[in-house]
Formats: structure tokens, sequence, C-alpha cells
């Protein structure tokens, strides 16, 4: 079985993916050839990294179901979907789906992990502040992606989490890179439930 990680808000994420067995390939491929590192954590293959697949489409347009699959990228800058990976509103990341375990946008063989696998994966890597699981170094220091103090972070799980940021309703990405970008992941499961 696999997973997705996700960071979102109104439903607006960034995310990996993950699975339940004891191989874990070293990489995975999407359905638009982008190649993501694994990391396996306990019995749960994890894609380390913030997946980055569809068309982006201005933040002001929601994602519909018409056959594309669409993301938006913060600020509606590309490059930042290139660093913190493509967001996505709820039900383009579930692909329509309201099925627990669904792939989603994950790649093939992979799924959106529900509450319960992130609760485990809480269980052994989410403490100080998440550090096991976050990327090192503080943007004002010039080394890395989150705003200090980033003290306590570590990745010594392998897992790479990024503050990918939010939009809100109107569209409008404000307050996202102040408040969630280099500074709080906000990690939603398969069956829409916050894990913090």
């Amino acid at each position: 079985m696999i997973k997705a990680f996700i960071t979102t808000v109104i439903l607006l994420s960034t995310f990996f993916c993950s699975a339940q067995r004891a191989f874990c390939p070293p990489t995975v491929t999407d359905a638009e050839g982008n190649i993501y590192n694994t990391v396996l954590i306990g019995n749960q293959c994890w894609i380390a990294e913030n997946m980055n697949v569809g068309i982006m489409i201005p933040g002001t347009t929601n994602q519909i179901d018409n056959g594309i699959l669409e993301k938006h990228c913060y600020g509606d800058n590309p490059s930042n979907c290139n660093i913190y990976g493509g967001l996505y509103q709820w039900n383009e990341m579930m692909q329509y789906s309201q099925q627990l375990g669904a792939q989603g946008i994950c790649p093939a063989g992979w799924q959106i992990p529900a509450f319960d696998d992130w609760q485990w994966l809480a269980t052994i890597l989410v403490e100080n502040n998440g550090g096991k699981i976050k990327t090192t170094g503080t943007i004002e220091a010039g080394t890395g992606l989150w705003y200090a103090p980033n003290t306590l972070a570590t990745n010594s799980s392998g897992f790479s989490a990024l503050p990918g940021g939010w939009k809100d309703g109107a569209g409008n990405f404000t307050g996202a890179f102040a408040r969630l970008a280099g500074k709080y992941p906000l990690l939603m499961t398969g069956n829409g439930l916050p894990l913090f």
C-alpha cells in the first residue's frame, strides 16, 4: 500500500506518497516522467519530495474535473513549483475519488495516505516540531527553505518535508510564505483530516 504527503490549507496541497511494504525502490516516476526519491520508514515507503505534476493554472482559477491534471504554483510563479512542489485542491489531488486509499495524483501503485498512516508516521517522527522530517537550514542564513529558528530540524528520517505554502478561497497566496512556507507544514490526510 502506498501513500502521499500533503501540505495544505483550503485543501490546496503539496504532498508526498507512501507504501506499506518491506522493499522501497530508491526512486519512483510520476505520469509526466518526473523522478522522486523515496525513503523507507518502518514498513512504509514514502516519496521523499513534494509532488510536482500537472499543468500550472492561475491561482484565481479553481482546479476542475476536466481530465487535465492541474496545479497551482505559490505566487503563480512556476519556479516555486520546482522548489516546493505543486499546490492541489482537495478534489484534484484525490482525482475526484471519495475512496480511502485512492491513488489520486500519486504515481501508479501509490496512494494518498489516510489519517491512520499519518498518525503512525507522527508517533515515530514528529517530535521537536517535526524535526526528524524537516529539511535543515534557514532562509535567513541562506542555508535552507525554513524561517528561523529551525534548530530542531535534522531530517534524520530522510523524509525531507518542505514548507509548501497555501492559497485562500479567493485565489490569493497572501500570507502563505509569511505563515506556512518557511514556518509550518500543514499535513492533510487522504480522508481530509489535518494531522498538525
